[in-house]
């Protein structure tokens, strides 16, 4: 499956070569299906996108390689492991924190990871977090999170009045509980637009499946469950679409929750 996404219109399948236009990476010639997208700047074998497609290129009877070729050559022997590894850090408010009664707080999550915990690190850890090839923490596998955290104050909300109405001072445990529920709520939110992207999609003939308010429903069960937007994503919606429409549909996931879904570990 193609990384980026593209329009129906740039989408071409069923194709056949018999020969003189595609080799595979090993530089023999291909004869068989294949699919593109684009301006064949992307070929793959099969007539349909499937997990087993491989990327073609354009084929040359001499022994002298072309520049494109030599280019994915040139790409397929980075190293593309160099990154770093995030550390879990639990920072210390510092002097404006302690004046302003709040600090910020920063979190990674393996995206694809039901079963990975939550941790903590510091500031410059999660700026460096960034979908980049190398030298940073990676992005494509870590997701960010922030909160801002009461420091300051008392334990918990304190009233003018017995009815509750008056608030006298904001709690540290109160305040503090309270974001972790705007941010779920920030969430829930995030599902619905998803939902309301597939309808859309749906009434323009770019997918065939759209989100039900029950499927909705359903997903959120699944997040409480397992933790993980992506997962609980994939399992309640995404893994029962067709999969030639899964990269439009985790498209419409990456425009609200601002995650990408590796569709190659989707497919499997």
């Amino acid at each position: 499956m193609p990384n980026r996404y593209y329009p129906k219109n740039q989408r071409f399948y069923g194709k056949y070569t018999k020969g003189g236009e595609y080799m595979n990476a090993s530089d023999t010639e291909y004869i068989g299906p294949y699919h593109y997208f684009g301006n064949r700047e992307l070929v793959m074998t099969g007539a349909f996108p499937k997990d087993d497609s491989m990327v073609l290129m354009p084929f040359k009877r001499s022994g002298a390689k072309t520049p494109d070729v030599f280019f994915y050559d040139f790409l397929t022997s980075l190293n593309l492991a160099e990154f770093k590894t995030p550390v879990s850090k639990r920072p210390k408010p510092g002097p404006n924190d302690l004046k302003n009664g709040y600090m910020l707080r920063y979190f990674l999550k393996l995206k694809n990871d039901v079963s990975a915990p939550v941790f903590e690190i510091d500031m410059p850890q999660y700026d460096d977090t960034i979908d980049n090839d190398a030298n940073n923490i990676d992005g494509f596998r870590y997701q960010r999170l922030s909160l801002r955290w009461k420091i300051d104050g008392p334990r918990y909300d304190e009233f003018h009045d017995d009815g509750r109405t008056n608030v006298k001072a904001y709690g540290i445990e109160d305040t503090n509980r309270r974001t972790v529920f705007a941010k779920n709520q920030e969430i829930i939110k995030n599902m619905i637009k998803v939902a309301n992207l597939t309808r859309s999609g749906f009434a323009n003939g770019d997918i065939s499946t759209l989100m039900s308010p029950r499927t909705v429903i359903s997903w959120g069960q699944n997040f409480k469950i397992f933790k993980d937007i992506v997962s609980s994503f994939e399992l309640t919606f995404l893994n029962k679409c067709d999969e030639v429409e899964r990269t439009i549909i985790s498209e419409y996931f990456q425009r609200c929750f601002d995650i990408d879904i590796d569709n190659s570990v989707t497919d499997a």
